[in-house]
């Protein structure tokens, strides 16, 4: 029997789960926490004829959220905890909500993109974003209010997941980008927590996720700076893209595609997927596409400006170009690139691909040969860490 404790939002829930059975109570924990969660735990009890010898774990979610309702559940849990002898199972209250989503919400594949978000004070939220990989961050991001549209356009076709993007303060042009998931998901939910919360530690260990730092520490520039808009920004290609492909073609290789061939494929919309990258200003500085053949993807082009590379930006489109394969259900990605070409071959090597071959006098303009690599498994717990801290070390750059 597991008793798992959500205070970290207004809306609090405690969950008692034992097999398939699971008894909850939700409350608004504004006021008086700290005076009526044990006697509530004592009711849900009560009422589920459960004893405190039945329990063999507590469960809580430790933020972030509220500083008061975190610091109160994580106390509760950790002197039940320590009174009869159990240990503690966490999770993080942006975790739950992605999870509370993923399993339940209509819209919210296992793939799907989500941005899970928590209050955080008058003006801003707390938000993470989940992918395939995982979480896309080291730590919640504070996100201010009327940053939100932007960040949603971002994080294109994402499932928006958490009672702060209904705020008023929240302008509402967010939603022609990303789509507002319903309102069952608008708060962490203990009886996911008890389901869901996987190992163990003693109690003493246990502590609340506080992202915010005291003021002497904020004016020393320490702990977490809102979100900004990045100089790079990745998305999908929109059909007055298709002249700056073709000129990025051009200044970026030897050979370009035919303007009529590279047209050509642009319009294949079902076998490939094209995306560009721009600045801050708009202006475009890569493009990358991948062709959709049987059971893999096959990155056919990537194209950085000169004046853009070494800055994370084709690392930035292959990361999208994998998540485009794995929404498709495809786990494998081949490509080719000249093997004299050893930037691409550290790129590809440091995301994960292997050398699979080779092919003789590929390249018609100087008979150079082509190398062939292939990332066998994008799903592979391995490759996902790999790439999961690559995404990670990106964002820590902006």
């Amino acid at each position: 029997m597991i008793l798992a404790l959500s205070t970290t939002t207004e809306v609090a829930s405690i969950a008692l789960a034992t097999g398939d059975r699971i008894v909850q109570t939700r409350f608004e924990s504004r006021r008086e926490l700290a005076r009526t969660l044990m006697s509530r735990i004592d009711r849900l009890c009560l009422d589920a004829g459960v004893g405190p010898g039945s329990l063999t774990a507590i469960a809580v979610d430790r933020g972030p959220g509220s500083f008061t309702g975190a610091r109160i559940g994580v106390a509760t849990a950790r002197a039940l905890a320590s009174a009869l002898g159990l240990a503690i199972r966490t999770e993080t209250s942006l975790a739950l909500l992605c999870r509370a989503a993923r399993h339940t919400a209509p819209s919210c594949g296992p793939h799907r993109l989500v941005l899970a978000a928590v209050e955080s004070k008058a003006d801003e939220m707390f938000v993470m974003p989940f992918s395939w990989l995982g979480a896309e961050a080291s730590a919640p991001i504070p996100l201010a209010f009327e940053d939100a549209p932007e960040f949603a356009r971002r994080h294109a076709g994402a499932l928006l997941v958490g009672a702060p993007w209904r705020n008023p303060a929240v302008p509402r042009s967010l939603t022609n980008w990303s789509e507002p998931a319903g309102r069952d998901w608008d708060y962490p939910d203990a009886a996911t927590l008890a389901t869901s919360a996987t190992g163990e530690l003693p109690p003493e260990r246990v502590e609340p996720l506080y992202v915010r730092v005291s003021q002497p520490q904020a004016a020393e520039g320490q702990g977490p700076r809102r979100w900004r808009p990045g100089d790079v920004f990745v998305r999908p290609l929109r059909g007055d893209d298709v002249e700056d492909i073709v000129a990025m073609e051009r200044q970026c290789f030897i050979t370009p595609w035919p303007r009529g061939d590279l047209v050509a494929d642009i319009r294949r919309r079902s076998g490939s997927y094209y995306i560009i990258a721009e600045d801050s200003d708009g202006s475009p500085v890569g493009y990358a596409v991948v062709w959709f053949v049987f059971d893999r993807g096959h990155v056919a082009s990537v194209a950085v400006l000169p004046e853009w590379r070494r800055k994370g930006v084709a690392k930035r489109l292959m990361l999208e170009l994998f998540a485009a394969c794995v929404a498709r259900g495809m786990r494998t990605v081949s490509l080719e690139y000249r093997a004299s070409n050893r930037a691409a071959a550290q790129l590809y090597e440091e995301l994960g691909f292997q050398v699979d071959g080779y092919r003789h006098n590929y390249y018609t303009d100087t008979g150079e040969d082509a190398v062939s690599m292939i990332l066998p498994d994008l799903l592979a717990a391995d490759v996902r860490q790999r790439l999961r801290r690559i995404r990670i070390t990106l964002e820590a750059g902006h």
